[in-house]
């Protein structure tokens, strides 16, 4: 049996000014460039919730690998 992963990494890129803050800046006649940044969080995981997790992770628009996979 193939030794569990306990640690996963869940990553995703979001804007840095969104919703009314944006609005409001562009109300002002300014234009927003590309601007994102890249949010990441370490999970321990078991056996049991393992693939719930990463299948909850993954519908709600997060990248998932396992934290042996970082190249940090």
């Amino acid at each position: 049996m193939p030794k569990l992963n306990r640690w996963i990494v869940a990553k995703k890129n979001c804007p840095l000014f969104k919703g009314e803050l944006a609005k409001q800046i562009s109300d002002l006649g300014a234009n927003l460039a590309a601007g994102s940044f890249e949010i990441r969080q370490v999970i321990n995981v078991n056996a049991m919730n393992r693939e719930k997790v990463i299948e909850l992770l993954q519908q709600n628009g997060f990248t998932v690998t396992d934290s042996d996979d970082e190249k940090d």
